[in-house]
């Protein structure tokens, strides 16, 4: 959890994104449940000093028999910084996972939560 939200919830309040809802008497802003779930991210090839790596993302969520969502793929570091961003991953969370896929094929980045509706936008349409 970032500054109280949990990773993924922007406190933005664009139409895409979870809302933020405010109780009287209190400060604290009031989320609507949201499954959590998990994005997968998979390194698919080994960059060299003239490519970069691609990578392919995808959403599940945390309950048994769920299935990966469609993957999104991002060529290189910078695309994938860009899109976890996007996402409204921490930066330190973002970090730690590219200097995961330097070593290992693939990464986990625990207790997202995403609307339908973002990740439709995000191109990770939920099944």
């Amino acid at each position: 959890m970032v500054s109280g939200y949990p990773v993924g919830l922007p406190v933005c309040r664009s139409s895409n994104r979870v809302r933020t809802f405010l109780r009287r008497g209190c400060p604290e802003p009031m989320l609507p449940p949201v499954p959590e779930g998990q994005l997968l991210i998979l390194r698919l090839g080994i960059a060299s000093s003239e490519t970069q790596p691609d990578y392919s993302v995808s959403f599940s969520w945390s309950r048994l028999g769920s299935t990966p969502t469609a993957d999104r793929r991002c060529h290189g570091d910078s695309a994938l910084r860009a899109f976890l961003n996007e996402v409204g991953i921490p930066p330190d969370l973002v970090d730690a996972a590219i200097m995961a896929l330097r070593t290992s094929t693939e990464h986990r980045i625990l207790h997202v939560y995403l609307t339908p509706e973002w990740l439709s936008q995000l191109g990770l349409n939920a099944t």
